[in-house]
């Protein structure tokens, strides 16, 4: 795949999506996918960001995942997402592991932080709607 032919949201490519995959690396991208719309569900941000998507291919292939330290983020939370996103898909969780993953069953859970992942969530809906109106009246003149 050529960097520049991309077409759509390079935040949710997994770093395979970028070379030819086999049918085993596809399964794993979705896994991939799901860790990244899980960041972004509890910081209201995605793990890798950039001006443009070669930055942001950038920033995938290096994979190296940071949390916000401004937001309570549990560790299996923490967990949960790492291992969604690692680079080898080989290393990444299977759908089956990540249905029984402590943080999506529940168990262990010594750390709440239910409240500030939602306002973080109304937060980046609201900076996406906020953006989406003013592309609405600045650039379509609506």
């Amino acid at each position: 795949m050529n960097i520049d032919t991309i077409v759509g949201t390079a935040f949710y490519l997994a770093p395979e999506a970028i070379r030819k995959r086999t049918g085993f690396e596809v399964k794993r991208s979705d896994l991939w996918t799901i860790g990244v719309i899980t960041y972004v569900l509890v910081t209201g941000r995605p793990p890798f960001w950039g001006r443009e998507n070669k930055e942001i291919i950038r920033k995938i292939i290096r994979g190296v995942v940071r949390f916000p330290t401004t937001i309570k983020i549990t560790l299996q939370c923490q967990d949960f997402i790492h291992r969604l996103l690692q680079k080898d898909p080989a290393l990444r969780m299977s759908a089956k592991e990540a249905l029984q993953h402590p943080w999506l069953t529940g168990q262990e859970l010594k750390e709440d932080h239910g409240d500030e992942v939602l306002r973080n969530l109304a937060a980046y809906g609201k900076a996406s709607f906020d953006i989406y109106i003013y592309i609405l009246t600045h650039v379509f003149c609506i």
